[in-house]
């Protein structure tokens, strides 16, 4: 693909559709070589992700169930399904937040949308969550069993978290650029907010705090996914809140990109 030096002046405005989309050999191509990249000269490559999660399910759902006293058959799909959304949901937001700064050298060699380098970071999760999806495969194969018809809505679910992620990539990108400290605040907010989200535990468990946990969008986002996966419809509340942060985000990225855009690759300098 021949593309030509960049010029630091030169931004490109945000138009729909994306004008990012023209290219999306390119950015597909990119995610994918970062994946290798990652586990380059690795005996197991990206299954070390696989056995890692695999080994945390088994160890997590052996000692909380004897501390909570549930039935592990029952725990372990709901640790699994909630664990692994949360990959997903960290990954988007931790990597977002970098998507501008691990491309410096990119964006400043050609001219391409910045908008490119959001969906490389929407592309190299989703690979990571198709292979954590295997480990999902063989936990609800082997103790929920067939998937229940609100599994349908498994789909709209996943495009929803996604397209979430694309959008916090061109906020938390853009802010990341002009303060260097941000990424490491939100890697410092997403290590606590793992704790306070039911994924280790369920809000039945923690009694009447358990009810906190509606008030954390997170709690929502895992549960679109989850719910499914365990034969249940999500709660209308639950679609409610994921909608409203939906739009919210979007408003935001778009707004931060269409301001902002000119002046990424300075702040990159």
């Amino acid at each position: 693909m021949a593309m030509a030096e960049q010029n630091p002046t030169r931004a490109h405005f945000y138009s729909f559709p994306d004008p990012a989309l023209q290219y999306w050999r390119f950015w597909i191509l990119l995610a994918w070589n970062d994946l290798r990249r990652r586990y380059r000269r690795s005996l197991l490559g990206p299954l070390w992700a696989l056995v890692g999660n695999a080994a945390f399910i088994l160890a997590i759902s052996y000692v909380y169930g004897e501390i909570f006293s549930v039935d592990i058959y029952a725990y372990t799909p709901y640790l699994a399904c909630g664990f692994i959304t949360w990959q997903l949901i960290q990954g988007l937001i931790a990597e977002g937040a970098s998507t501008f700064l691990s491309s410096e050298s990119m964006i400043k060699s050609y001219t391409l949308p910045l908008t490119v380098y959001a969906w490389r970071t929407v592309v190299r999760n989703l690979f990571v969550f198709a292979i954590n999806a295997v480990l999902l495969i063989i936990v609800i194969g082997a103790l929920v069993g067939e998937l229940a018809m609100a599994a349908w809505v498994l789909p709209a679910s996943l495009i929803i978290i996604f397209v979430n992620g694309y959008f916090a990539s061109l906020l938390l990108g853009a802010l990341s650029t002009r303060n260097r400290d941000l990424p490491e605040l939100i890697n410092s907010v997403l290590r606590l907010a793992f704790f306070v989200t039911p994924i280790l535990w369920t809000p039945d468990q923690v009694g009447a705090r358990g009810t906190l946990a509606d008030i954390n969008p997170l709690t929502h986002f895992i549960e679109i996914v989850r719910a499914p996966l365990l034969g249940e419809w999500p709660r209308a509340l639950s679609w409610m809140i994921v909608g409203g942060v939906t739009l919210a985000n979007a408003a935001a990225g778009l707004a931060a990109y269409v301001a902002w855009r000119r002046k990424i690759v300075f702040w990159l300098g």
